[in-house]
């Protein structure tokens, strides 16, 4: 019966693999060996979401791992908190692999903390305390697992120094590869899964040193060969692999989303709805004035002068403060209709939502026929506001035309995406379209349509090739002989039985 091996990379990105392909032998190998797959991530692509979604074979509305907060709340949160794994324990490719009698050996997957029984080894850790557990306790005594934490802190001013930043990632891949091994060759594992965030966290700090074409973009600067570098070494984790696998073993390599340039340009959604009678503006104060231009100056010196580290800790520690940075003191609550999810907020992405408030809007009736109005109206105004010939919106939903599950409720009532060069604005009283004040200071950000899956190995044919992250747990399991007739799964496997 064949066996898996999958290398699970966060942020690996197929643009990238592409641009740096005369330096990656084993994913060009295994490129050539893998059917012609096209990868879509989960809506958002967050990782937090979108591995769960590999990981359970569910869409986000079914596993509930999914968060509609705006990103520096999310940011900070991470910080001091570690993302729930109830959601999706119990649950996974490799719960229902051991419930079959299979042998699984787990290497710190994403929200995979605390660790819970499995039919083998499960190592996870925290990403805020320096913690890392096994199942079962004690399993991987001889190994020194504290090499294993993950880098806390961020690089810049008042963080780690850029060098040191990039060191300690390289570190951690070299630490997570020996470890890998060494319980790779315990025994023949009927799935083995290991994991490396390295490829989603440092793009993220250093994307504009390496896209010439990103505004914030500094020629000759120091750091512009960092990315080539880490798929590089990335590619030299994978051979490492390759050169223990036999024939009977199927490879996969997987990334749950892609990851790109962080949209410099914002489309201020709330000032659409606002001119179009959805949403009302505060009756005047003069504090509230004053705050608004306090932070937009702040803004500005923050991108500036790389200081998201000092801001970070600042915001920490005055909670007060970090409200009114993610609320819109500017908007009539009590009167206003619908406004622009939080997760447009500080950092801009290219997708989001919109809220009905159903405190004033309680009839059902008319609660269809706004979410209706608002959606027939924004993607004209949108790509009005653009500017641009090209439409600056993909697509604007009901949440329920996405997904369907207990948890549809996280999700705001109305989604859409815009094209990837615009992100998503809050303000109001202001130019629709904005500059991306904070561009400079996180460049990087995720790609929902650059997600990678390459298989090799396969001894039969795919029967598709547009793929989406449900579809892995049941591919997985089916490779290994275990094929749910039920419908347990939002995804199907995409081998031919």
């Amino acid at each position: 019966m064949p066996r898996v091996l999958i290398l699970g990379f966060d942020g690996m990105d197929r643009e990238l693999i592409d641009e740096f392909e005369d330096d990656l032998p084993n994913l060009k190998k295994i490129q050539s060996l893998s059917p012609k797959l096209r990868l879509t991530s989960t809506f958002p692509p967050d990782s937090e979401t979108a591995w769960s979604s590999i990981y359970t074979g569910l869409n986000p509305a079914k596993h509930g791992v999914v968060h509609f907060i705006d990103p520096l709340e999310k940011s900070l949160m991470n910080q001091t908190k570690d993302a729930d794994s109830e959601l999706i324990r119990g649950n996974t490719f490799w719960d229902k692999a051991s419930e079959g009698g299979k042998q699984v050996c787990i290497v710190l997957p994403h929200i995979g903390y605390p660790v819970w029984p499995v039919n083998g080894i499960m190592i996870g850790r925290s990403s805020v305390e320096d913690d890392v557990q096994t199942w079962s306790e004690n399993i991987l005594n001889d190994q020194d697992l504290n090499k294993l934490n993950t880098i806390k802190g961020f690089p810049g001013i008042g963080g780690i120094p850029h060098d040191e930043f990039i060191q300690k990632h390289k570190d951690l891949l070299d630490s997570t590869l020996k470890i890998g091994l060494s319980c790779y060759e315990k025994q023949e594992w009927d799935i083995f899964f290991i994991y490396s965030s390295i490829l989603d966290v440092v793009p993220h700090f250093f994307w504009k040193y390496h896209d010439v074409e990103d505004p914030d973009y500094i020629k000759d600067n120091p750091f512009s060969s960092v990315l080539r570098d880490l798929y590089i070494l990335h590619d030299k984790f994978i051979a490492q692999f390759l050169n223990r696998i036999d024939t009977e073993t199927v490879l996969m390599v997987v990334s749950d989303h892609g990851h790109g340039r962080r949209p410099t340009k914002n489309i201020n959604i709330n000032e659409i709805l606002r001119q179009q009678g959805f949403l009302v503006e505060a009756e005047k104060r003069a504090s509230s004035g004053i705050f608004e231009a306090f932070k937009c100056q702040a803004i500005e010196i923050i991108s500036n002068h790389n200081l998201e580290n000092i801001a970070s800790k600042l915001l920490q520690r005055l909670p007060s403060v970090k409200k009114l940075c993610i609320s819109s003191p500017s908007i009539d609550w009590k009167l206003t209709l619908a406004y622009v999810t939080d997760l447009s907020g500080i950092k801009s992405y290219p997708y989001g939502g919109i809220s009905i408030n159903r405190d004033i809007i309680k009839d059902d009736s008319i609660y269809e026929q706004t979410r209706e109005n608002i959606i027939d109206l924004l993607s004209p105004e949108v790509t009005k506001s653009s500017g641009s010939s090209d439409p600056a919106i993909l697509w604007v939903k009901k949440r329920e035309e996405i997904y369907d599950g207990p948890f549809i409720e996280k999700y705001p009532d109305i989604v859409f995406e815009l094209n990837e060069e615009y992100g998503i604005g809050n303000k109001i009283r202001c130019d629709v379209l904005e500059r991306n004040a904070l561009h400079a200071v996180v460049p990087g950000s995720h790609k929902r349509y650059n997600a990678v899956l390459l298989i090799s190995n396969l001894n039969s044919p795919v029967v598709r090739t547009n793929v989406s992250l449900e579809d892995i747990a049941p591919t997985i399991l089916s490779i290994i002989g275990l094929d749910y007739s039920d419908k347990i799964f939002d995804g199907n496997s995409i081998i031919a039985k």
